[in-house]
């Protein structure tokens, strides 16, 4: 019984030392990782600027706490929807948990964190926004980090820096990360706001957003959704605010044209627009998939009317592809014999 309490006691005695001691150790380890992380995100496509944090603890024998982290983020890589945008990223805290003592697995926890995206120059200029302005919630993921082997863990810090990389730029991650937020954008100069979470597949965590914001938010617009293109929105978050403005923008620009000559085949130059638009900002290959899905969901159409749409939205793509000005789409739906101006 006494060699139990003293063992009790020993116990309890070295985690009081570790604990009221550890903000000797734990001030260096942090700055040694934040150093660690600004030197060698560029490599992984992402800049990290002014690494900081206020406080450091510890706040259980297996978990570390991180209070008002920040940092900016700058993307580095090309053929991105974020290519070339900045953020600042705040988190009230981040807390590291060994998942087992002394094992191998460990799970990073950003509560009330919030990714606000910098305005670029013309941005500050013009007041414009075609993407999503900010996110805010919670993450927590696991990942794999031998602390007892220095050489792996720094590889292995590397390859969670490309990881998360693949997250910023491609909505996708390897591994489980849970994620419960917001995102929020402009729509007609109105705040949108759309659930953003992830999705597990396999062993991937994807990026989405929920399907029923994306049909309420799809309210601002003239024209509603069709089932596929929410469902095609949803599984682009990313890229969601741009494809809504520029759905947008071809349903108004062909009303303005229809408003000035009621004659003028609208309906084909929406169509000739749109995906001239969607090909210019994101290829060819990705404005047909979602030009498709609108047709596809266009079920009160008839077969006249669908070979019209995808005849046209054909060529939308050809003009983009052939550096067309856009100015110049207006005659050329009319004098052009391969854009269909009518069902028939």
């Amino acid at each position: 019984m006494k060699a139990a309490k003293g063992i009790l006691t020993a116990g309890v005695l070295g985690f009081a030392f570790i604990y009221f001691s550890s903000h000797f150790f734990l001030g260096p380890l942090s700055q040694y990782g934040v150093r660690y992380l600004r030197e060698n995100g560029g490599k992984y496509g992402i800049r990290l600027l002014q690494p900081r944090y206020e406080t450091v603890s510890l706040a259980s024998w297996n978990a570390v706490n991180w209070r008002e982290a920040a940092c900016e983020l700058h993307s580095l890589r090309s053929g991105s929807p974020l290519s070339g945008k900045a953020f600042t990223f705040h988190a009230a805290r981040v807390r590291l948990e060994g998942l087992f003592p002394l094992g191998k697995r460990f799970r990073v926890l950003a509560e009330d964190f919030e990714l606000s995206r910098i305005p670029g120059k013309d941005e500050k200029k013009f007041g414009a926004s075609r993407e999503i302005e900010r996110v805010r919630g919670d993450f927590s993921y696991e990942f794999s980090f031998d602390l007892l082997h220095p050489r792996a863990a720094r590889l292995q810090i590397r390859e969670l820096l490309r990881k998360f990389s693949g997250l910023i730029h491609e909505g996708s991650i390897p591994g489980n990360l849970k994620l419960k937020s917001e995102a929020f954008f402009r729509l007609h100069k109105k705040e949108a706001v759309l659930r953003l979470q992830t999705y597990q597949e396999g062993e991937t965590s994807l990026l989405r957003m929920n399907p029923d914001g994306v049909r309420n938010v799809s309210a601002l617009l003239g024209e509603a959704l069709t089932p596929a293109e929410v469902d095609l929105i949803s599984t682009h978050p990313l890229r969601a605010p741009r494809l809504l403005e520029i759905r947008d923008e071809a349903r108004r620009r062909a009303d303005a044209q229809k408003e000035r000559d009621s004659s003028y085949p609208f309906d084909a130059y929406k169509h000739v627009l749109w995906s001239y638009l969607l090909t210019r900002e994101f290829g060819p290959a990705f404005a047909e998939e979602v030009t498709d899905a609108h047709e596809n969901g266009a079920v009160n159409n008839t077969e006249a009317d669908h070979r019209m749409d995808y005849q046209n939205n054909l060529r939308g793509r050809e003009y983009a592809l052939a550096d067309y000005q856009e100015n110049s789409l207006t005659r050329r739906v009319l004098k052009d014999p391969r854009v269909i101006r009518t069902p028939s």
